[in-house]
Order: C-alpha cells, then structure tokens, then sequence
C-alpha cells in the first residue's frame, strides 16, 4: 500500500515537471577556459542521469571483478557439499537395504566435504561392523571420536558391543557414559537391553522409578518390560533362594504386578515347583474373585491339593459365570478324577471336548475309561489325544 502510494506521488510529480517544461524548457550555459557549451535544460538533465546511469554501472562491475574468484570458490565449495550431500543420502539408503559395502564407500567417498562428518564415520562405522570389518569398524569411531560428540560415539559402540553379544564391555561402557550424561533416555534405553540379554532381570527392576519418570516408552511397552522383569526375577528367586526368597520378592513387588495374571502364572508354578500347592490354590482363588483368566483355572485343576468338595464347588461357581471356557470343565474332571468321581469326570471331559476339542482331555478321558474297564474307549481317547499330538506338532514345524 505505501508502495503504491510513493509510486502515484512520483508519477504526479513526473508530470508536474513535465508540464513546467512544456511552458519554458530552461535554458543551461556551462563556460570553462574559454569554452562555452549552451543546451536546454531537458538535455541537461537527460544527460546527468545517463551520467549517473553509466557510473553506477560501471561501480557494479568492478564489484562483480572483485568479488568474482571468491564466487567461483563459493560456487566449487557449493557443488562439493551437494555431493557429500548426495553420497551421504546414498550411503544411509544403502545402509538401511543392507547393501553394506556400497554404503560403506559412499559414506566415505565426500567425508571431507560433508556438513556433519560425524554421521559419516558413525554409519560407515555401522556398514563395517556388518561386514564383520572390525579394523575399519573401530578406524570409523575413532575418526568420528576426533570430531567430538563423545557421548554419541560410545553409544555406538556399545551398541555394537551389544550385537557381538559383549554384554559385559557393553554394560561397562553404558555404566561409565551414565555417570557422564545420567539423563540421556538413550543410554537408559539400551542399559535396559543389555540386561534383559545378560538376564539382570533385578538390575531392570532397578531401573523402573526412573523408567516411568522419564517417559521413555510408552505405558502398553513398559508394562510389558516390567512385567516380563518381575516375572523372570520370580523364577530366578525360586531356584536360587526357595520359598522364603520367592515370598519376600512378592511381598515387595507393586500390587499392580501381584495384580496380573501374567505374574500370577509364574508365580503359580515356582509355588508348584517348590511343592507349595496350598499357596497356590489361594492365590489363584483370591485372584479368580476379581477377575477372570482361564489359564488360572487350567492351573487350578493340575494343583494336587484341590481335590476337596470346597475345590469343585469353586469350579462348579466358574462354570456357571464362564461356560464356554473349556479349561473350566477340564478342571473340574481333574478334581473329580481326584474324587474317583468317574461317571461326572467323564461327563465334564464331553463337555471340555464339545468347546475345545484337546489331546489332555483326550487323556484324561482314557484315564477314566481305564478306572472304568471300558478297553475300547480308553483305546479310542488315546488315539484321538496322539492323532491331535500328531497334528499340532506338524502345524508347529511349518
């Protein structure tokens, strides 16, 4: 708008010159040692400007001359950066199709010329290390080291620490850039992978305050992390420390765990493994009051302690809230076949195999027909239990 404005303002006073010239053209006399030069004022003028005209003209291209090898090196130095630029795109693509040596001399090739030279070494680090070129690998970080960036370069290499399955140099190294940088999610991130391959499922606990303060993963990958730790930890304790370390590790542990069905299971079968049956049960019980998971009541059928009426009044309850589970009636047979029940163990394995067609109440099945002196029967249910053996084996090895 204020262009516009200056634009009229200039044309309106073109104009008004114009039209004083048209009333008297003026009239210029330049005299100098005798000579004399007379013109009008228009001519004057014309001339003045192209005066001014030539001599701008003239300021600009020697500018240009000046500044002309300079441009020419800016111009050299530009199209030397488009190629790292280029080489390096290349080099990362190469990279991520698993074309290693290609990406390794690419990413090379302009090292000198790129912008972030760091990103070369650290790539064409990675391009030898899978190539299982070491020498070249550890050449790289170094070369990438003199550039700075420690922090970055030693999560490289423990990194690739991790991937030659050098667990104890990786968590050495990740230990040292902690203390470093103890903010870094990276190096937390792959502590965390260091000790879920090193199985320092106690050391993953550890780490779960600062875990969940730093919002490093997501609540659905955290959950699972740390359910996995807890329940690995509970199958360690019970083989290293029996039941009072398995006891007091459960004690301990967040409500929200104590709370998951997943950590039950496991909790479940160290109890087992450590002859606790008792224990069980009542965990599984107070679970079941809650919530619902039909892997417990599988469980609940093989404990050897249920097998009193309480027990199958239990189970009677659950097939009442849940009865399209199979486990359920596979349970109750159990507890029954416990009972000597065998007429209603055989009712609940029929009813188990209408849901759930199995080869374990397929034996069970043979079981009862054995107590119950029917040859044929029991041949039938083991045939039927090894030809779905059979099949799920042939299913698993395609």
């Amino acid at each position: 708008m204020i262009q516009l404005l200056i634009l009229i303002l200039v044309g309106a006073a073109a104009v008004g010159f114009a039209l004083t010239l048209l009333e008297d053209i003026g009239y210029i006399l330049l005299s100098y040692q005798g000579y004399m030069v007379e013109t009008s004022l228009v001519v004057f003028l014309i001339l003045l400007l192209a005066f001014f005209v030539l001599f701008y003209l003239m300021l600009r291209g020697s500018g240009l001359l000046i500044r002309a090898p300079k441009a020419a090196q800016n111009l050299v130095q530009a199209k030397r950066l488009e190629r790292a630029r280029k080489e390096l795109a290349y080099g990362i693509l190469a990279l991520d199709e698993g074309e290693w040596l290609a990406a390794e001399r690419a990413l090379v090739k302009n090292v000198g010329n790129s912008e972030n030279q760091i990103l070369n070494y650290i790539a064409a680090a990675r391009a030898a290390h899978e190539q299982g070129a070491v020498e070249r690998r550890d050449q790289y970080l170094q070369q990438a080291e003199a550039e700075g960036a420690d922090v970055v370069i030693a999560l490289t290499k423990a990194e690739l620490l991790l991937e030659q399955n050098q667990l104890d140099d990786a968590e050495h190294l990740l230990n040292e850039i902690s203390e470093v940088a103890p903010k870094k999610s990276a190096v937390i991130k792959l502590l965390v992978k260091v000790h879920r391959a090193n199985g320092h499922w106690n050391k993953i606990i550890e780490l779960l305050p600062v875990l969940r303060k730093r919002d490093i993963y997501s609540a659905e990958e955290l959950m699972r992390i740390s359910t996995e730790a807890y329940c690995e930890r509970l199958k360690a304790i019970a083989d290293l420390d029996g039941i009072v370390g398995l006891q007091g590790l459960w004690e301990t542990m967040p409500k929200e765990y104590r709370n998951s069905a997943e950590v039950i299971l496991v909790y479940v079968s160290s109890l087992v493994k450590l002859k606790q049956h008792g224990q069980g049960a009542a965990v599984i019980e107070k679970f079941l009051k809650e919530k619902w998971d039909a892997r417990l009541v599988y469980w609940y059928g093989l404990l050897p302690d249920v097998k009193e009426k309480r027990h199958l009044d239990n189970l009677e309850v659950w097939r009442a809230q849940h009865d399209l589970d199979w486990e359920v009636y596979l349970s109750l047979a159990r507890v029954a076949v416990k009972q000597q029940l065998w007429g209603k163990a055989e009712h609940y394995l029929n009813l188990c195999l209408d849901r759930q067609p199995n080869a374990e109440a397929y034996w069970e099945l043979s079981y009862v027909a054995e107590a119950q002196a029917d040859g044929a029967k029991q041949q039938e249910s083991l045939k039927k239990a090894m030809q779905l053996v059979a099949a799920e084996k042939w299913v698993l090895s395609r």
